[in-house]
């Protein structure tokens, strides 16, 4: 979300202190003092990931967690750099280290959520239908995102207790080729994973098979049975820790910023995967609306960074990164075509 002057942003909504990794007891002391309506008994729990300064919401079932580097600052009380963490790994994971840290710190403190789920701070689901559409959507302002949020758990947890797995629309146009390319190491990459999925869990071939040419769910949003969520998580870091067991050192030679986000586009598709086979095996999957929200400043941003796009490849970028990665242009250039908007 751009940061420049906006109506909009000026609806900063205070960031709910919950200190969920916390003690119950600091938990307590932090919603005391904050006033927020998070409500530590909740049946569901949707993390809303943070990586930069942008708008928080008050709500009782989505949760704001900073996923954390070396060097920034603190952003909200829930941060996945405590206890058993990867955090150190997040410039290549994104969202993972956040789910990582979910899966071994917070859910063992929390037995009365019975669903979890991750989204991101300008990316999010709708599983009441506030917007009336399960298609994906772009909210006018933060309000409209607030209203969204503002549902009570129960209200959501009714909404959701007949389905395992809830999930934005799919997404056509994208198979396993088009995500992955036919060269390159993101295709060698996601070639290795799909080996020793192959080896290591060989009941998926299947799903393997399906999940190549069926339109996927993108940008690792969704709401699940926390069974379901431990399931996946024990499933994915298998395949992560293995694939990055053999190119850590590759990894770590990055430069774009693309190729940096490699792991994270391919545990995108490698979740397609995964939600294939719970559905093979009868999983009952609700698609929702989506909301992604771009300040007025960001929705220009974006129009001329697509147009932009298809008239210089981000290979062309790439390129220029490895030949001159200090210079003035090319930093001018990153920063036009790959700012997050």
């Amino acid at each position: 979300m751009q940061r420049g002057a906006n109506h909009d942003e000026k609806m900063l909504f205070v960031a709910p202190a919950i200190n969920r990794g916390l003690s119950k007891s600091a938990n307590e002391k932090s919603h005391a003092k904050s006033g927020s309506v998070n409500n530590s008994m909740s049946k569901v729990a949707v993390f809303q990931s943070y990586h930069t300064k942008a708008p928080m919401f008050k709500s009782e079932w989505c949760i704001p967690i900073q996923l954390t580097r070396d060097g920034t600052s603190r952003l909200c009380d829930l941060q996945d750099n405590g206890g058993d963490s990867i955090a150190d790994r997040n410039v290549w994971y994104s969202e993972l280290s956040g789910i990582y840290w979910v899966w071994k710190n917070w859910l063992p403190m929390h037995p009365e959520c019975e669903y979890v789920g991750f989204c991101h701070y300008r990316r999010g689901l709708d599983p009441l239908n506030a917007a009336e559409t399960n298609k994906l959507y772009c909210p006018k302002s933060l309000s409209d995102i607030q209203t969204v949020l503002s549902a009570t758990d129960e209200a959501v947890y009714k909404a959701i207790e007949d389905f395992d797995i809830i999930l934005p629309e799919h997404v056509s146009g994208f198979s396993y080729e088009t995500q992955m390319g036919r060269d390159g190491e993101k295709r060698r990459e996601a070639d290795f994973c799909c080996n020793y999925i192959d080896s290591q869990f060989p009941e998926y071939k299947n799903a393997l098979v399906k999940a190549r040419t069926t339109m996927p769910y993108m940008a690792c949003c969704f709401i699940m049975r926390k069974a379901l969520f431990v399931e996946y998580a024990t499933w994915i870091f298998s395949i992560m820790f293995a694939l990055e067991s053999q190119t850590l050192s590759v990894w770590k030679s990055f430069i774009c910023y693309q190729d940096i986000r490699m792991p994270a586009y391919i545990n995108e598709w490698l979740i397609n995967v995964w939600y294939q086979k719970q559905r093979d095996q009868g999983a009952r999957i609700k698609e929702v609306g989506s909301w992604l929200y771009l300040s007025s400043a960001g929705r220009r941003s974006r129009f001329l960074m697509t147009a932009a796009k298809n008239l210089v490849p981000s290979f062309v970028i790439c390129w220029l990164n490895r030949k001159a990665a200090n210079s003035r242009l090319l930093k001018a250039l990153k920063g036009f075509f790959y700012k997050t908007v």
